[in-house]
């Protein structure tokens, strides 16, 4: 089965995304182009999480500029594919395999619908520009379990 997911989340900065994706366990595979996924489209999912339903292409599912793969990848495990943006704007979009327990392996560490990873993502940019503005940058974990980040002078 497919279950090929896009994920609200733009990514405009690779070595922002890098530094997200090593504190969870992954690693960034600049220039692959293509990313793990079951492999044949089954139009078998109709969550407003699909791809299809968002007006992905099912036909270039597996294609991308740059894959996300887990540290510990073994063979047959899924991939998260960054693919250009449908406008045509600089920048990549997320699509990955949601499917069983290659797909269940990916929202281990990066949550579910990946909101970890772009929580990480948002934190990286954000500390970056903190500090590029003069202001020290810490990252915490509130009373709700949610990632802050927190600039001073």
């Amino acid at each position: 089965m497919s279950h090929v997911a896009a994920v609200d989340c733009l990514v405009t900065n690779l070595d922002d995304l890098e530094a997200a994706l090593d504190r969870l366990g992954f690693r960034l595979m600049r220039g692959q182009l293509t990313h793990e996924w079951y492999g044949k489209f089954m139009n078998d999912w109709s969550s407003e999480q699909a791809a299809a339903n968002q007006g992905f292409d099912p036909r270039l599912f597996g294609q991308c500029q740059h894959a996300i793969r887990l540290k510990d990848h073994k063979a047959g495990d899924y991939e998260i594919g960054l693919v250009a943006r449908r406008d045509g704007r600089p920048g990549w979009e997320l699509v990955y395999d949601a499917w069983g327990a290659s797909g269940r392996r990916l929202e281990e560490k990066a949550g579910k619908a990946l909101a970890t990873l772009k929580d990480e993502y948002a934190a990286a940019t954000t500390i970056k520009q903190l500090v590029k503005a003069g202001y020290r940058a810490a990252r915490r974990v509130n009373d709700q379990g949610k990632l802050q980040v927190v600039g001073y002078k």
